[in-house]
């Protein structure tokens, strides 16, 4: 069996907070910093708090997805961690929230994911998104990784919905371990 892989360029870097600035600002320094390597690459793309709301109109992911393609760029992965923007002065706790106890994050989980399963590029498309919940204490309440099995379960179901033949929507709880005291609870 062959093996295939995309290398990737993240966006989070880049503070955006709605399409336009996305398409203006973002994605034209992508095609300009991968130059004629785009063919080879795919973008994990940010999407932050607001413009995951302003995409809940799809006619502002078409926008988006028509800017992508005519600079011949691909998306492989949603970077949907931090939801808040990451650029702000003080983002330790902030850009946990919110966090999976908040009924919002599955529903905007869900925005990416229906723009994901349309307009991404390959068979596994990657969604990255916050393990938990931050405590800035480094202790996970008791019970609370059944509740979080729980909740992803739930949204497992919902993604393989959105999933086609020969391809699958993959949700990546990060961070991944504890060793920077931020634990998922």
């Amino acid at each position: 069996m062959a093996h295939h892989s995309i290398r990737g360029f993240c966006t989070t870097v880049f503070g955006v907070s709605s399409v336009d600035e996305l398409v203006g600002k973002v994605l034209p320094a992508c095609h300009r910093l991968l130059g004629s390597r785009r063919g080879d690459w795919a973008l994990d793309l940010h999407l932050d708090l607001d413009v995951l709301q302003e995409m809940e109109n799809p006619l502002r992911g078409e926008v988006l997805a028509k800017a992508l393609e005519s600079m011949g760029l691909k998306v492989a992965s949603l970077n949907l961690y931090p939801l808040c923007r990451f650029q702000e002065g003080v983002v330790k706790e902030a850009v946990y929230r919110p966090d999976w106890w908040d009924h919002s994050r599955a529903e905007l989980t869900l925005i990416g994911a229906r723009w994901l399963a349309r307009h991404g590029h390959g068979p596994s498309l990657t969604i990255s998104t916050l393990a938990g919940r931050f405590h800035p204490d480094g202790r996970a309440p008791d019970g609370v990784f059944g509740s979080l099995a729980e909740i992803y379960t739930r949204m497992a179901g919902k993604l393989s919905k959105l999933s086609a033949p020969g391809r699958c929507l993959v949700l990546a709880p990060e961070p991944y371990l504890d060793r920077f005291g931020l634990i998922a609870a």
